[in-house]
């Protein structure tokens, strides 16, 4: 959608098996698989499961919603964004490498990433909740783990984050 808006060509046929893709990758439970070879077998990789996918749920009900699918509505958007925070501590599993949670559930994640989409998801469906939510994703979430340098980094095994992770600059 920024690709149009910015007056590049998208192709509509691109655009719309993309969506039926994003569609059949979601889940009854709200998570979405990891890959969409996973289908016929989900409950087979842990991150299948809602706090395995909290990160890509947000950005995946983003984007059904700015494509207007209907597989996702606002209500069941907000609903399925409610885990962010309730379960935060599954997707914090994932911050600087230890990626198991205490239930035993993978969480592959970009942890960043997860918080970005689920701050633009929040400004969209956030209704009554939009700004304590908010609040509590800057204050508890992200704000905290920013480095002495002003950097964020979420994985440690890689060594590129500090070069291109978000800085904060005074």
């Amino acid at each position: 959608m920024d690709a149009r808006k910015a007056g590049l060509t998208v192709p509509q046929p691109l655009i719309d098996r993309t969506v039926h893709r994003l569609e059949e990758m979601h889940l009854p439970t709200g998570a979405y698989l990891y890959g969409y070879d996973f289908r016929y077998s989900p409950a087979a990789f842990p991150a299948h499961m809602v706090p395995g996918s909290l990160g890509r749920t947000q950005v995946a009900n983003l984007a059904l919603l700015t494509w207007q699918s209907g597989k996702v509505s606002q209500e069941q958007a907000r609903k399925e964004l409610k885990p962010f925070f309730s379960d935060h501590a599954a997707i914090e599993m994932g911050r600087s490498g230890l990626i198991r949670t205490r239930r035993g559930t993978d969480v592959w994640l970009l942890l960043y990433f997860g918080h970005y989409y689920a701050s633009a998801l929040l400004c969209r469906v956030g209704g009554a909740t939009a700004g304590p939510d908010a609040k509590k994703l800057a204050n508890e979430f992200i704000l905290p783990h920013q480095e002495a340098d002003g950097s964020w980094w979420d994985y440690a095994m890689w060594d590129y984050h500090k070069p291109y992770g978000p800085h904060l600059r005074s």
